[in-house]
């Protein structure tokens, strides 16, 4: 396969008359775009489509190299948030020259970021931003994260919870439950929920070892986790943890197990919650689920799923067996499992140095490298069809939490460009149904701004 990078130059013409179009009147909220009753998809990283629209995080800002003054409200384009409108079959729309058309700033502050993450429920947009204030001892706090939310057309700004710790794009989710928004947050080992309709701040439990989050699409409205014994346990058991759950709309905690044995929450995934255990006594730890979309954790089947714990895993759907299947790297290799109990049920579907990053169907998307010299490559765990997504080494970034996004049609990374200013990074996609040609286009999504228009193609 062949990657044919898709013309750049009348974007870089495209994005320097836009950006001299801002002046300094402020924002203006836009006209136009999709209804709060249309329909979003792919809530949570840095693209989701809304009805007839892509909303899109155009760039990439490293959060440390921030100073004071930075983040400004209405003086970020490059990271920031824009929208353009698809075509009738949900696809990007390119101009002769191969360049997307009609690209519109939504959200003018910085959402590319090591941790930045969007969704849009109904006619709001929720996003994430490096904190702004200062802490306590009037110190710069980039490392915060701040969670805002906006109208679909940028209007009406509004700031939500600011996380007072540093946390990581997996420590946190924004769900809709039951026609109202709640920001779930992991903040130092504190499990907090903050119900945005009435600003009320909940604190679940603290000692959080982890939480099994599940996607947007897959909530039903508990959230398993696992913690530390402390003193209201009123327990004598010297070992072990709790693992226990919460209702996002009435916050209180439910103990599901304390019985010596040591739980970590890891996702929950397929209407089951995948989770770590040592059992009591034990040594080692595996990996294992219950299924409690229609039955209750306690009452549920214990599947143990690996005969060790991965830290790099992930969940298919289910598989005909004693076992729900999933993909693991380890040890230089990509596995699959689907039973642990027979020697067929491993079986390794890659050689070579592996980070998973997603499945769609019986394909399996990784990157290989350090995340700034990388290949996104996929392989079918069927087939063993192997395919590189990007050119071997390419310049990418890959290295941060917000690694990579998907839709029904496309794959979106960050991809480096350089002038004689340095490096900067903006989204890039590939086409789902193009993967497999002779030839593959990848193009520019977004605009570039006039000190980052790269000198050659890349």
């Amino acid at each position: 396969m062949k990657l044919k990078i898709k013309g750049i130059f009348a974007v870089m013409i495209a994005s320097m008359l836009l950006l001299a179009g801002c002046g300094d009147s402020g924002f203006t909220a836009l006209t136009g775009g999709p209804t709060s009753s249309d329909l979003a998809i792919g809530n949570g990283g840095n693209v989701v489509v809304k009805g007839d629209y892509l909303y899109f995080v155009n760039g990439y800002t490293d959060g440390s190299t921030l100073v004071a003054g930075d983040n400004e409200y209405n003086e970020q384009d490059k990271s920031a948030i824009y929208r353009t409108e698809l075509d009738s079959n949900g696809n990007i729309v390119y101009d002769a020259d191969g360049n997307i058309k009609d690209t519109e700033l939504v959200i003018p502050k910085i959402v590319g970021f090591e941790n930045g993450s969007f969704y849009i429920y109904g006619g709001k947009i929720y996003y994430t931003s490096p904190n702004t204030e200062k802490d306590t001892d009037g110190n710069d706090r980039f490392d915060w994260i701040t969670f805002y939310s906006a109208n679909l057309n940028g209007g009406e700004v509004t700031q939500l919870h600011t996380a007072t710790t540093a946390i990581k794009r997996y420590e946190f989710e924004v769900y809709e439950y039951n026609s109202k928004i709640y920001i779930v947050t992991l903040e130092g080992g504190t499990l907090k929920i903050i119900n945005t309709s009435d600003s009320s701040k909940n604190t679940i439990a603290e000692n959080v070892g982890g939480v099994a989050f599940a996607d947007y699409d897959e909530f039903d409205g508990d959230i398993y986790y696992s913690r530390q014994l402390n003193d209201s346990d009123n327990s004598v058991l010297e070992n072990g943890n709790v693992f226990a759950k919460t209702d996002i709309a009435y916050p209180s905690e439910e103990i599901l197990e304390k019985n010596g044995s040591t739980y970590t929450a890891k996702e929950y995934k397929n209407g089951a919650v995948y989770y770590n255990l040592m059992l009591k006594g034990g040594l080692n730890t595996c990996l294992y689920s219950r299924e409690v979309s229609e039955t209750e954790f306690t009452s549920s089947e214990e599947v143990r799923l690996s005969a060790v714990s991965y830290s790099d895993f992930l969940a298919l759907d289910y598989q005909t067996g004693n076992s729900r299947g999933i993909i693991a790297a380890e040890d230089s290799k990509i596995y699959r499992i689907t039973d642990i109990y027979s020697a067929d049920g491993y079986e390794v579907i890659y050689e070579g140095d592996a980070n998973l990053l997603f499945t769609q169907g019986q394909w399996v998307y990784f990157y290989t490298g350090d995340g700034e010299k990388s290949t996104i490559k996929r392989v079918n765990y069927e087939t063993l069809e192997l395919e590189n997504i990007t050119e071997e080494n390419s310049s990418l970034k890959l290295d941060i939490d917000s690694k990579i996004d998907y839709d029904s049609n496309n794959i979106y990374y960050y991809v480096a460009y350089t002038n004689s200013n340095g490096t900067s990074y903006y989204l890039n996609t590939v086409n789902f149904m193009e993967l497999g040609a002779e030839e593959t286009q990848a193009g520019l999504v977004g605009v570039f701004m006039p000190e980052d228009v790269p000198e050659v193609e890349e």
